[in-house]
């Protein structure tokens, strides 16, 4: 530190924060981009990890971060870092030609499940039923959850969930909205899931494809 004014100085920490900043400006073209369907994949940067915890006075030589970018069943883990290149070296050119290098530490393609597929229909009966009225589905979802893991494997799968709760006693931020239940809501799922698995186990085999 005391010698920035001597030598020549560059900040890295200084530079992640502006490539952080242009990369969540970035995200949200990345999901118009790959929107299909019923998704519409997100990113964000997760963490920056650098400096000298224990004293101020150096300047670290680089800075990891890391960024969670969602995939669409129709975009694979190769087009996604294809186009996050892409973004990083606009980025890198209008910051000066800052090095900025790219690592994959995870893939997890996106999957779909057919909507004809038993257990689809299944799904969307019960749903009405519960419901009362036709199914609706749900747009703008970010993508690669836990249910491309289990469809990978070749199981049928198929996400329902419920909503956030609107009349918590309390601010309903992401963790609470994740970990808060509207029980009526709660009791409407199990009648839902009851009856998805009441007819998957009374129909036939030939039924179920298998």
């Amino acid at each position: 530190m005391g010698s920035r004014h001597r030598l020549p100085y560059s900040n890295p920490i200084a530079a992640a924060g502006a490539v952080a900043s242009r990369l969540e400006a970035w995200f949200p073209k990345y999901s118009a981009s790959n929107t299909s369907g019923l998704v519409a994949p997100k990113g964000m940067v997760a963490n920056i990890r650098g400096g000298w915890e224990r004293t101020a006075s150096f300047t670290p030589e680089q800075v990891t971060m890391t960024v969670d970018l969602r995939l669409s069943p129709r975009t694979t883990p190769t087009q996604a870092k294809r186009e996050l290149t892409a973004a990083v070296r606009e980025i890198s050119a209008d910051l000066g030609d800052v090095r900025i290098d790219i690592e994959p530490v995870l893939s997890i393609a996106g999957e779909s499940s057919d909507e004809d597929m038993w257990l689809c229909r299944s799904a969307i009966r019960a749903w009405a039923d519960v419901e009362g009225r036709a199914h609706e589905p749900t747009y703008d979802q970010s993508g690669a959850t836990d249910a491309n893991i289990l469809r990978s494997r070749g199981i049928p799968t198929v996400r329902v969930g419920m909503p956030k709760v609107a009349n918590a006693p309390f601010e309903v931020d992401f963790a609470m909205g994740m970990n808060t239940v509207d029980l009526d809501e709660a009791v409407k799922l199990t009648h839902y899931l009851v009856e998805v698995a009441i007819d998957t186990v009374t129909s036939s085999l030939q039924e179920v494809g298998l």
